[in-house]
């Protein structure tokens, strides 16, 4: 039985597995919107440890602290369970098809693991199974303990086996990180670091393993770079829930101009994490400026103390400039370009959530930095007093037909079905239009909302809903199809 090695820490709560053909190529696949997180972005096979993980039987890590044994269970369970590889032996290490046969089957009709092994005698086969490093995420929520799995040959076709991966493919990690440089392809820190690694020491596996052991540097931790020189860095924000952070994003490469859009980090301990987390990404290197979406506090609440702090001076549309409080350097329009060394976003001017809202587009990858035109978390408000619904929509419109594949949306992860996610807001929107329309009968705004909304909205949110219907019914009274007489909305 072999020793635990000092690459398989305490601490792990979650595995994944890297399996790794002798020609190098590796096994991904696409995180579905049934995954926990990060919808979209391509994944190794992997998950949390459940209890079962503590008891199931390996082939070699039997003697290993429970912990470790754990962790190299949980991710030959995933394995199996995600993408139906599953690694079966006698305890003595000999194969058995015919068993393994009726086990897989067997999993597959919905039989517990733990079972299905006792029954067939069977163990999880852990050899080849080599420990890279663990990876705990900058929040502290999961520590992955991550495994290469070398095969020795390419295996049957994989069904996928559960709703959390698809496009499930073989892959060589020079080609994977050529289509992640491009946008083609979004790789987390985690799931990036592997794929540089194994493509940097493509034919000299003892290499990449002994290198992707080391344990990642803070910079690598911090970074959520979804393409070559896009960076995302959340910070908790005043924003409205459900969302709790607010995204900024960090545009540019390891040369050249470096533009932080929206950075709204809401209070003195989170400006600290906020200022290392930068400082760690930008390596030493300085900011060109600091770009605002629009005007709304949840984006711009850190943007004097960052401007002053690094000297950087502050862009933002005519629009916003008249409404904040600190100084706009420049005033950006549409159509003007924000060029970094691999990357040119166009600026698009967005208005109806707020006057002077800016979207940034990269017409080569198809990646767009959204600001509050939609949201992965929660809704965007549209305020009567500063937004307006008909010019909402036609923005909506507008970015659905560049035809987005990644969208940053201001709150919450990557949107990778961009063009149809908006095209979905689009049409919901026009959606609660005509029912807000509708119910407009002789009746007040809160009747409205009751009637629109459901009596069980919670009582926190009927402020914000109550906005909402009020910019509808303004936009339908522009429209000639609704008028107020003493607070009763009644349509035309």
């Amino acid at each position: 039985m072999r020793q635990r090695s000092d690459q398989e820490p305490a601490g792990a709560n979650a595995a994944a597995v890297v399996p790794r053909l002798p020609d190098g190529r590796v096994l991904v696949g696409q995180r579905t919107h049934a995954a926990r997180s990060w919808p979209g972005t391509v994944a190794f096979p992997g998950g949390g440890l459940e209890e079962v993980d503590h008891h199931l039987p390996l082939l070699e890590g039997d003697s290993l602290p429970h912990d470790a044994r754990a962790a190299r269970a949980c991710a030959l369970r995933e394995l199996g369970e995600e993408v139906s590889l599953w690694r079966l032996a006698r305890p003595d290490g000999r194969a058995d098809v015919d068993a393994a046969a009726r086990a897989t089957a067997a999993l597959a009709a919905g039989e517990g693991l733990a079972q299905v092994l006792a029954q067939e005698r069977l163990v999880l086969d852990d050899r080849g199974l080599v420990p890279l490093t663990l990876w705990r995420v900058p929040s502290g929520r999961f520590a992955v303990q991550q495994f290469l799995l070398s095969l020795h040959a390419e295996p049957a076709p994989l069904p996928v086996a559960s709703e959390e991966l698809s496009a499930v493919r073989w892959v060589s990690p020079r080609a994977l990180l050529a289509e992640w440089r491009a946008g083609r392809a979004f790789l987390l820190s985690p799931i990036r670091r592997v794929v540089a690694g194994l493509a940097a020491h493509e034919h000299d596996v003892v290499s990449a393993v002994r290198a992707l052991a080391q344990p990642p540097t803070d910079a690598e931790r911090a970074r959520l770079d979804l393409m070559e020189g896009v960076c995302l860095l959340a910070a908790r924000s005043a924003t409205l829930p459900p969302a709790t952070h607010t995204n900024a994003v960090l545009l540019g490469g390891l040369a050249g101009a470096n533009f932080l859009v929206d950075p709204a980090a809401h209070g003195a301990d989170e400006r600290v994490r906020f200022d290392r987390l930068l400082e760690a990404v930008l390596g030493g290197r300085s900011l060109t400026a600091i770009v605002c979406t629009h005007h709304h506090a949840d984006h711009v609440a850190d943007v004097a103390r960052l401007a002053a702090k690094h000297g950087a001076p502050v862009w933002a549309h005519a629009e916003t400039a008249a409404r904040v409080r600190f100084k706009v350097d420049r005033l950006l329009a549409e159509g003007e370009q924000l060029a970094t060394a691999v990357a040119a976003f166009r600026v698009l001017h967005t208005p109806g959530h707020a006057p002077g809202h800016l979207c940034l587009f990269d017409e080569a990858a198809q990646l767009l930095v959204a600001g509050d035109m939609i949201a992965a978390e929660g809704s965007i408000l549209i305020d009567p007093d500063d937004g307006h619904m008909g010019r909402y929509l036609e923005s909506l419109g507008r970015l659905i037909g560049l035809n987005p594949r990644g969208v940053v949306p201001a709150h919450g992860p990557l949107i990778v079905d961009g063009a149809a996610r908006l095209a979905e807001q689009r049409a919901h929107r026009h959606a609660r239009q005509e029912r807000v329309e509708a119910a407009a009968r002789g009746t007040g705004v809160h009747d409205i909302v009751r009637e629109v909304y459901g009596a069980d909205t919670p009582e926190a949110m009927l402020p914000f809903a109550e906005r909402s219907v009020l910019a509808a019914l303004r936009w339908a009274e522009e429209r000639g199809v609704a008028a107020e007489d003493e607070g009763r909305w009644t349509v035309r």
